[in-house]
C-alpha cells in the first residue's frame, strides 16, 4: 500500500515545485516596467520637435532631455567645459 501513497506524494510535491515555480516566475515578472527607451546622442531637439508636430503630446510617451538633466547640476559644470575645447571627449564623458 506505501508505493501509491508514494506515487501520490511524488506527484504532489512535482504540482508544487511547479505551482512554486510559476509563481515565482509570476511575481519577477510584475516587477518589470514596460517603459520602452530611446536614447539619442544627436538630434534630440530636432526629433522632439517633430514628434510632437506628427502626434501631437499625449501622456503615453515622456520625453527628456538627459543632457540638460545632467548638466544642470554643478557638480557636472567640467563636462560643460569639455564641449567647447574637445566635443568627442565632452560626448565620451557625458554618454
Amino acid at each position: 500500500m506505501s508505493e501509491p501513497s508514494t506515487i501520490i506524494s511524488a506527484i504532489g510535491k512535482s504540482l508544487a515545485y511547479l505551482v512554486y515555480g510559476w509563481a515565482v516566475q509570476k511575481y519577477e515578472k510584475s516587477k518589470e516596467s514596460d517603459v520602452t527607451c530611446l536614447v539619442l546622442t544627436t538630434g534630440k531637439t530636432k526629433f522632439v520637435e517633430t514628434y510632437k508636430a506628427e502626434y501631437g503630446t499625449t501622456g503615453d510617451v515622456y520625453m527628456c532631455d538627459i543632457e540638460d538633466e545632467i548638466l544642470k547640476k554643478p557638480e557636472h559644470a567640467h563636462i560643460l567645459a569639455l564641449k567647447q575645447h574637445d566635443v568627442t571627449m565632452y560626448e565620451a564623458k557625458l554618454f
